[in-house]
């Protein structure tokens, strides 16, 4: 960690361990289809059975295509809520529009 930190920075080590810290949770939202999938694609293969194959990758995409509609209206409110595509970053810092979503963003002017 002392090595990380020296080479990048407590700025950019906060930030990177932030976006690490949030693939872990985003990790939680699979619900287990992702491993379940892999092993039920292995078995199916094993077996020569393509047609069960395209079922199982079907119904995985159905599911998370469903999931993601379901998802939709809610961030397309939250967006409206705060402004739509307006910058709401202080003035001096620069952000990115994911970090700016997050309602973060990395200072480069001195106060």
């Amino acid at each position: 960690m002392p090595f990380t930190i020296r080479h990048l920075g407590q700025t950019e080590y906060g930030l990177w361990m932030l976006v690490a810290s949030l693939t872990y949770y985003f990790q939680l939202l699979d619900l287990g289809y992702g491993s379940s999938v892999v092993k039920q694609i292995t078995e199916a293969d094993a077996q020569g059975d393509p047609v069960r194959v395209n079922r199982i990758l079907s119904t995985f995409v159905i599911v998370y295509g469903v999931i993601g509609i379901a998802a939709a209206p809610a961030i397309v409110a939250r967006e409206r809520r705060r402004g739509g595509g307006r910058s709401t970053a202080p003035a001096g810092c620069q952000t990115t529009r994911y970090l700016e979503t997050l309602k973060l963003s990395t200072c480069t002017s001195s106060r």
